[in-house]
């Protein structure tokens, strides 16, 4: 069974963005997106693990916040404006991607769900319930580079995995979940609060400046579809 309640969208990696707080303290999520001077589409929590504590690399233009452990996977947008998930990053990788934020289990590799089980051991994640459903957040890369970012209500880690590999992705990781995990929608500067509450405090934010709604029909395992979606599942607009 696939995820219920799922959001997903895409972006180019030059659309990709870190916000942090100015100063290193900790802000409600919904406060330290006001801070961002653009427009943006999409937005999810960063920082992985509590509130007084980063797991994971996370940096942004050189500036390296946290790396420990350091063999957690990342999402790396790079310079250039390529992106990837490193499963073993490095601080040199780190200090010179635009950004670089760490999170875990891998859930997808070479489009093929991964043992989420292993995965969660390896990374010492022994309290992670992989098999409950509980509300999720991911990310992961499409053949053609674009970034997706997917957030459910309710799914397990398997399931999120499928449905990220039904909508293309080749390799994906998992973000915050359970209370930590948020999403933010914004349309014709209207902001709505999709998953988790906006006044949870965070460390970083995860901003998609552009990006796009897919939607995916059917059973996992079938074809994706991609495109614009609005509508029933609370994201009242699509592009």
């Amino acid at each position: 069974m696939y995820g219920s309640e799922m959001f997903v969208y895409g972006a180019r990696p030059h659309a990709v963005e870190l916000v942090l707080p100015r100063r290193r303290r900790l802000l409600r999520a919904r406060r330290l997106l006001a801070t961002y001077p653009g427009p943006w589409r999409v937005a999810a929590n960063a920082a992985y693990g509590n509130p007084l504590i980063t797991c994971g690399v996370l940096a942004r233009r050189g500036r390296l916040l946290a790396a420990y452990p350091l063999d957690w996977p990342a999402l790396v947008v790079l310079n250039r404006g390529g992106a990837f998930i490193a499963e073993q990053p490095t601080r040199p990788l780190a200090r010179a991607a635009r950004i670089a934020v760490g999170g875990g289990p891998v859930l997808v590799r070479s489009g093929l769900p991964t043992d989420v089980s292993r995965e969660i051991e390896r990374l010492g994640l022994g309290d992670l319930a992989p098999g409950e459903p509980l509300a999720r957040t991911a990310v992961g890369i499409r053949p053609d580079g674009t970034v997706i970012l997917g957030a459910w209500r309710g799914a397990t880690l398997e399931a999120a995995a499928l449905d990220l590999i039904r909508v293309g992705v080749v390799h994906a990781m998992a973000l915050e979940g359970d209370e930590g995990a948020l999403l933010f929608s914004r349309r014709r500067g209207v902001e709505h609060p999709l998953l988790g509450r906006a006044e949870r405090r965070v460390a970083a934010l995860l901003v998609l400046r552009r990006a796009r709604r897919i939607r995916s029909g059917g059973p996992a395992g079938g074809p994706a579809a991609g495109g614009p979606a609005g509508g029933p599942t609370g994201d009242p607009a699509a592009v």
